[in-house]
């Protein structure tokens, strides 16, 4: 409305000069066709008064005009200004997103927005860059590993179809065979009428989730592995130790059945015991293997004094106990895993050692308990620790099963120094509690 005020004052001052120049005109053709004594005074005054209204109401028009366009001026800078302030803080907001994020126009075929994550990560320059070029030292690839076609884009399908796409997950492959991962959103920005004239896409590096994931993956795997040889072990245990001594009570039977001699049914009778009772220490050593009775009956502090206390007897190696936290309650898969770290770390110490003292420590700190477990023993070099020694040693697959509940292990040794196990367990977690 104040556009068309302004023109229709401009139309009202052209309209008052075009008329007054008429005006002046006739009057300049009358003076020179007519004698001077036709020229009338009156008729002088007249044009006069006429064009001195007509300049009036063309200097009133052009006055008002020309205060409707200072206005509009005023009003279009203080637009422009603002346009340029909503665009600084959108550029501050997108620049301080935790994410890569950048608008791309179609029209111009141009990223118009990025922030320095996603330059940095498409490996760009600052500035308006043509889509066609862009990601020219990247290469998308699916999950799969394989390149990924234009149309596949979340961005072009943005663009080209106005689909949105949400957390589609894409390796990135840059310049020194260099990978990443990312998870890319995109969605159009539309129009009134539908149609679209740009997209926004953002994006966010889940190169560690996904490294994680593939640790979880290999983890489970290999827990996998491990529960199979537990039960190929569990098997063999069972064929070559009861399947013998079935053999032999079976062969015990047949001959006590068979013999008259009271002498030699009582000697096959006390045999036949003897294999009774081995066998059934047998199935108390691999019930215990299993599951120890005693963790599920008394605890892990009891269950841990009392494999420690017999193993020292068994050996003849002194035993140093002092344990503070293992009584207080945890998960059942924590207490298992620590009460197998212990079995395995001291089945270590029996085997490769030579020590003749070991202590066993537990202290409980908050949600996080630690077990120390040192010897006496020979110890070895720590530079060796990927070695085949340590895989025989067990440290992998006692720092596996820490791994599942979430703990940690740590080895210090040196030649002639022993050996010192370090286990860090949370014991917060939402499973069940002993």
């Amino acid at each position: 409305m104040v556009h068309r005020f302004a023109q229709r004052q401009l139309r009202t001052g052209a309209s008052s000069l075009f008329v007054g120049s008429g005006a002046l005109l006739v009057y300049m053709l009358a003076l020179y066709s007519l004698p001077v004594e036709h020229h009338s005074v009156a008729i002088d005054g007249l044009v006069l008064t006429v064009l001195m209204l007509l300049n009036a109401v063309t200097a009133l028009s052009l006055i008002r005009a020309a205060r409707v366009v200072d206005r509009l001026e005023t009003r279009r800078n203080f637009a422009e200004r603002e346009v340029r302030r909503r665009r600084a803080w959108l550029e501050s907001v997108v620049e301080n997103m935790p994410v890569g994020v950048g608008v791309i126009e179609r029209s111009s075929d141009t990223v118009v927005l990025s922030n320095a994550i996603y330059r940095s990560l498409m490996q760009e320059a600052d500035g308006d860059f043509p889509v066609r070029v862009a990601h020219r030292a990247v290469r998308l690839l699916d999950r799969n590993g394989m390149p990924l076609g234009p149309n596949a884009r979340p961005s072009i399908r943005a663009l080209q179809f106005g689909e949105t796409s949400r957390d589609v997950e894409l390796q990135v492959e840059m310049a020194g065979n260099q990978k990443a991962w990312i998870a890319v959103s995109a969605a159009p920005i539309q129009e009134e009428d539908g149609t679209t004239q740009a997209a926004v896409v953002a994006f966010s590096d889940i190169t560690a989730r996904k490294r994680i994931e593939g640790e979880k993956e290999a983890l489970m795997r290999r827990l996998v592995e491990v529960q199979e040889e537990e039960r190929l072990h569990f098997a063999r245990e069972l064929h070559d130790e009861l399947g013998q001594d079935l053999t032999a009570l079976a062969i015990g039977l047949k001959a006590f059945e068979t013999t008259n001699n009271e002498t030699a049914r009582a000697e096959r009778l006390r045999e036949m015991h003897a294999i009774l009772e081995r066998m059934s220490n047998q199935v108390h050593h691999l019930a215990g293997n299993l599951r120890p009775l005693l963790l599920e009956d008394l605890g892990l502090r009891a269950a841990v004094e009392e494999l420690a206390l017999g193993w020292g007897a068994k050996l003849g190696i002194g035993v140093d106990l002092l344990l503070e936290g293992l009584a207080e309650p945890m998960p059942n898969a924590t207490a298992i895993s620590i009460y197998r770290v212990v079995q395995e770390g001291l089945t270590n110490v029996a085997r490769h050692s030579q020590a003749s003292n070991v202590s066993i420590t537990s202290r409980r700190i908050g949600n996080v308990l630690r077990v120390v477990i040192e010897d006496d023993g020979r110890g070895f070099e720590l530079s060796k620790a990927d070695g085949p020694r340590t895989r025989r040693n067990g440290f992998v697959g006692m720092r596996e099963r820490l791994a599942a509940i979430g703990g940690t292990l740590t080895v210090e040794s040196e030649p002639g120094r022993g050996t010192s196990l370090f286990i860090v367990v949370p014991t917060s977690t939402a499973e069940g509690k002993r």
